[in-house]
């Protein structure tokens, strides 16, 4: 009498896969994007949101009691609004995995997967708002670092000791955004940046500061950026060791944040090959969320500049 195999008997072997058993706490809350965690957050219920601001701000003036001069008149002004659309775009990646290889790990091996995964979402975000790179056509607002050096608004790190030091540049940076009318309300960079701080030093040798905090600098709230996944390093120190920006003209759009979906009975392409999972006995973890971008460049009340956005640079 033959056995029976437990692909004989597969059909009646039913597999329990929850379609949302990981949700976005475990997905991506301790790699969240730098960006998406910086500036106003605006909740879309659709793709595309209209946002206005100011591009021309109205003027007073003071009036006498002369009944035959202009002067006697109260002047009048006006305000002019432009459109900023908020367009959001969809980023995604699926990990897919042998279910025996799930069912035999002596540890939970979809969350790590899930948290991984939900980091490689935060890092393409960061490199497309940051510096543009990758950005969705539809975001027309250009990448933070490329509008900073588009208006001429950085400051370069000298290598010697001084006021354009790392740290005098940052100050500097957010002295020149403050007079031209934004509130340098936060700032991005990378993780390394507060200890290279720590180590700058006087003429002398001395230690130039002793306190460096760790969730800001100087005073503005930080953003540290994510340092790298598959595709390289995040930030590029070559490009830029800071960005500072007016929190207030700095939005994201949510449409939807990261969702996590175990895909059982799907086709997908892995390195030009289709796989069928069903055929495979493989699953696939998806992982999806949807933003948008926008810089609110307009006039201020200084008017001088209305990008509000100013880097440091590398020497």
């Amino acid at each position: 009498m033959a056995d029976m195999s437990r692909e004989d008997v597969s059909t009646l072997i039913q597999q329990e896969y929850g379609p949302t058993i990981i949700g976005f706490s475990a997905a991506g809350s301790a790699t969240l994007a730098a960006a998406r965690a910086a500036g106003r957050l605006v909740p879309m219920g659709t793709k595309v949101r209209n946002m206005p601001i100011a591009t021309a701000l109205p003027t007073a003036g003071w009036v006498t009691e002369s009944v035959t001069t202009s002067s006697g008149t109260k002047p009048t002004s006006k305000i002019r609004w432009e459109n900023r659309q908020l367009v959001a775009e969809e980023v995604a990646v699926i990990l897919p995995i042998h279910e025996n290889v799930v069912a035999d790990a002596t540890e939970d091996v979809l969350l790590p997967m899930a948290q991984m995964g939900g980091q490689a979402l935060a890092v393409k975000l960061d490199r497309a708002v940051l510096f543009g790179l990758e950005k969705p056509s539809s975001w027309t607002s250009p990448g933070l670092l490329p509008a900073a050096i588009a208006a001429g608004q950085t400051t370069q790190v000298s290598v010697t000791p001084g006021e354009d030091d790392l740290w005098g540049s940052f100050n500097l940076a957010a002295g020149e955004l403050a007079e031209d009318g934004h509130d340098p309300g936060r700032a991005f960079a990378p993780r390394g940046i507060g200890f290279r701080m720590r180590n700058l030093r006087n003429a002398d040798g001395s230690v130039l500061l002793t306190n460096v905090g760790t969730d800001d600098i100087n005073g503005i709230p930080t953003s540290w950026v994510q340092a790298a996944d598959g595709d390289g390093p995040t930030w590029d120190r070559s490009l830029a060791e800071a960005i500072l920006i007016d929190p207030s003209r700095f939005v994201m759009g949510l449409r939807s944040d990261i969702k996590v979906k175990i895909l059982t009975e799907a086709t997908i392409t892995v390195g030009g090959e289709s796989i069928n999972l069903a055929e495979k006995d493989m699953l696939g973890l998806r992982l999806t969320a949807r933003y948008a971008y926008v810089l609110g460049t307009g006039i201020t009340n200084e008017g001088v500049s209305t990008v509000p956005v100013h880097a440091v640079v590398p020497a």
